[in-house]
């Protein structure tokens, strides 16, 4: 039996933990072949750090969320039934850790980058977690005004878009006020830490920038978590519309370094959801065995589809296109 190691990355609150109790939760309920093939094969040689995920959506609440300096191990053996009736056994290793080492790794460029984190950087596929409330924005720039502005030139078109030209006396940009009213540091940009931490695997492969992993060596499955809370605009724009708007950094640089056959964007519900709302909750717990989440994704003819099967990402982590669209 292989081994396939795959590596849940995100910042806090980035919804990580909830998926994979919802994921492991579903495993045990389901029948077989209840995930689209994907199944359990035996149990866990611990069992513990999944029912520390698993137990709380019993009482319709959030998995307990992983603390700084708290790490655990997953170890579940699975097999994968596809369409053809090959099957395929393997065993799923799973690291889970704290959303602010992330952070960490940004600010210590050095002492950040553990033997753990060497590890995960080998991983076979990458979950990069994203809840969009959860976003820290780019510091915005506006322009000063003019010092003894000079006459303001006429527009002068470029295609069909105009453009100001600006004459001497302008002053450079600045950063735009806070909006928070926080005067003390900002917090990270979200895509500057994810990007970080996509050159530090990259490096830790051997990988220069720009240099691509052969394709189908390293997938990278960006999962937008609370899917269902986000404005219904974006839900039906999907998950890769709504990646390009707020993230277009990212976006750029997953083009420049990885394959664009091993990138693939999904919008994610573990729960269907908020718990946290009692009326939402109740509705959780009248469920037999269905979750309520839901994944939505961009097939091949550029349609958003739904799906209750939160196997997906994982699945198209581990075997690609094939086990989400079926052979071409």
């Amino acid at each position: 039996m292989s081994e396939r190691k795959i590596a849940l990355l995100g910042g806090p609150n980035s919804g990580k933990s909830t998926y994979l109790g919802t994921l492991l939760d579903a495993l045990d309920a389901f029948d077989e072949g209840g995930l689209s093939g994907l199944e359990k094969n035996g149990e866990a040689p611990d069992a513990r750090p999944i029912e520390r995920l698993t137990e709380p959506l019993l009482d319709g609440n959030y998995s307990q969320r992983t603390q700084l300096g708290e790490r655990s191990s997953i170890s579940q053996p699975l097999k994968y039934c596809d369409a053809d009736g090959k099957t395929t056994e393997f065993t799923l290793s799973i690291g889970d850790y704290a959303g602010e080492e992330v952070e960490r790794i940004f600010k210590d460029r050095v002492g950040g980058w553990s033997a753990q984190w060497q590890g995960q950087a080998q991983s076979g596929a990458l979950l990069l977690f994203l809840q969009p409330s959860s976003i820290t924005p780019l510091p915005l720039l506006r322009t000063r005004a003019p010092i003894n502005p000079p006459p303001q030139p006429p527009l002068k078109r470029f295609g069909s878009e105009p453009s100001t030209v600006f004459g001497p006396g302008v002053a450079a940009d600045e950063p735009a006020p806070r909006q928070d009213g926080d005067s003390g540091p900002m917090r990270i940009p979200t895509m500057l830490a994810l990007i970080e931490l996509l050159q530090f695997i990259q490096r830790a492969r051997g990988l220069c920038s720009g240099e691509r992993p052969p394709e189908g060596q390293l997938r990278i499955a960006l999962v937008l978590s609370a899917w269902d809370a986000i404005d219904e605009k974006w839900r039906e724009a999907g998950p890769k519309m709504y990646l390009n708007h707020h993230m277009p950094l990212l976006v750029d640089y997953l083009w420049s370094n990885f394959q664009a056959a091993d990138v693939q964007v999904f919008g994610l519900s573990s729960t269907g959801g908020d718990l946290r709302d009692p009326a939402y909750k109740e509705r959780y717990l009248d469920r037999a065995q269905e979750s309520g989440g839901f994944v939505d994704h961009v097939d091949v003819t550029g349609q958003i589809n739904r799906s209750m099967d939160l196997g997906l990402p994982l699945r198209w982590a581990l075997f690609g296109d094939v086990a989400m669209f079926g052979d071409p």
